[in-house]
């Protein structure tokens, strides 16, 4: 039985680090993830998800605000003596003289097709994109973020419709047995690992929350895409009349745009929240006013009259 250390913090690890914890052929002899966090109004402290199933399960939790030149971390990683180290959305980079000290060295599961969209943020930039397939990568890990050589892919078709949440729990699910597979192969030799094609890296960032704001003068397709990228996370929104307004859900419409009508500019329509932007209309189809519920857009224009307003 092959001995894993695991790092991990994020929701999509929590699948697979379940079934690793069901494997016969694996142990998780420990579990690293962020330090626990303060959330809420009353700051009450919270921890991962990840943290969660591991103290259900008996098993050895380390959390460390930094990793790199920490002598006492990289000790207890020493002592635990792991054949593999699994990162699956870890939070931190993680030092060479630690990825270098297994086995069967360290393996990273990464939600895209590798070496496109690397980086902190592939789901969202895979829809941004409008990518019509995408899937995960297992591959070896090296001092570069998503640039060691490749185990393993597999492709999924993404769904027009589809949003950032929906497709992280899809990739979440897909990445389970593609993981097991994998690393059993790996140990026993029968992959070779290959080494991606840096011509065709392209990068993803961090998203912050005013990364959301919408800019009305884009086309409607990718206003369309960055409501469904950035669903649940960083949300996507406008001004009307200096408040902030969510949109959360939207389609694209075929009507076709006045002359007059400004970048931005709200016309109610046969019961309807449009939205004009570069290239014609955006149809709002749910939103939220600051402080308000979420609302569909046929209650929302009933009870605000915002005809001819301006979004900004």
């Amino acid at each position: 039985m092959k001995k894993i250390l695991f790092f991990g913090t994020g929701e999509f690890g929590l699948k697979p680090l379940k079934a690793l914890i069901k494997s016969s052929n694996f142990k998780i002899v420990g579990v690293v993830t962020n330090p626990d966090k303060e959330v809420g109004r009353h700051q009450k402290l919270s921890f991962s998800p990840i943290k969660k199933i591991t103290l259900e399960n008996n098993i050895k939790v380390f959390q460390s605000q930094k990793l790199k030149d920490n002598s006492k971390f990289l000790k207890i990683v020493r002592n635990l003596k792991p054949d593999l180290i699994v990162v699956i959305a870890y939070g931190l980079i993680i030092p060479e003289e630690i990825l270098e000290i297994p086995k069967f060295r360290s393996i990273n599961v990464h939600a895209s097709l590798l070496p496109k969209f690397r980086g902190p943020s592939p789901v969202q930039f895979q829809i941004l994109k409008g990518e019509r397939k995408t899937g995960v990568t297992i591959m070896l890990m090296d001092k570069k973020i998503d640039h060691g050589p490749i185990l393993k892919q597999k492709k999924v078709t993404l769904s027009p419709s589809i949003t950032a949440g929906e497709l992280h729990d899809k990739l979440s699910e897909f990445s389970i047995e593609l993981l097991t597979e994998t690393l059993n192969q790996w140990v026993e030799g029968e992959i070779k690992p290959q080494v991606q094609d840096r011509s065709e890296a392209t990068y993803t960032k961090i998203l912050k929350r005013e990364d959301g704001h919408i800019n009305w003068s884009k086309k409607k397709i990718d206003i369309e895409r960055m409501v469904r990228a950035f669903d649940p996370w960083p949300g996507t929104f406008s001004f009307l009349n200096k408040k902030r307004l969510k949109i959360l859900k939207v389609k694209i419409s075929n009507h076709k745009a006045k002359k007059t009508c400004q970048n931005g500019q709200i016309v109610v329509f046969s019961d309807k929240m449009l939205v004009k932007c570069k290239d014609g209309f955006i149809e709002v189809l749910k939103l939220q006013m600051e402080g308000k519920k979420v609302v569909n857009a046929s209650e929302f224009i009933r009870g605000y009259n915002v005809n001819g307003s301006i979004l900004s």
